[in-house]
């Protein structure tokens, strides 16, 4: 598994996080937080096996267009959505990431606060329960 985080920033539970991932079996061929109607991932943190970035992530880096768009977090939403039609397994991160550092794009720092942390972890679990429910 390769796990990827923005430049500027760190994974402040990186122990927790590594060790939740160790505790889900890695059964996921990428985890990661799909948002906006599923048509948008957020790369600031997100988890994949090599085969998932080959096959799916890299054939669609030619389609990247920010002036129009299509930005990097359109296209891993892309290449999940790709993997998973062809039998792959999504998943949501095993916990919710706290991310300390600054953000290059908002030029605004990253609130590291443990209330902040909760407030993520809850709503990423009410997610995960939404999301795992079947029909």
């Amino acid at each position: 598994l390769v796990i990827k985080v923005t430049g500027r920033l760190r994974l402040g539970n990186a122990a927790a996080f590594c060790s939740r991932l160790a505790v889900a079996g890695s059964h996921a061929d990428v985890y990661c937080d799909l948002r906006a109607n599923l048509s948008w991932a957020d790369s600031r943190l997100f988890v994949a096996r090599v085969s998932f970035i080959e096959q799916y992530l890299l054939p669609l880096a030619r389609f990247l267009d920010d002036s129009s768009g299509i930005t990097f977090e359109r296209i891993l939403a892309r290449a999940t959505h790709a993997a998973m039609a062809n039998g792959a397994v999504w998943s949501m991160l095993p916990m919710a990431p706290l991310l300390v550092g600054h953000s290059g794009t908002l030029d605004i720092r990253y609130r590291d606060g443990r209330a902040d942390q909760w407030r993520r972890e809850l709503f990423r679990r009410v997610k995960t329960w939404a999301v795992g429910r079947h029909a």
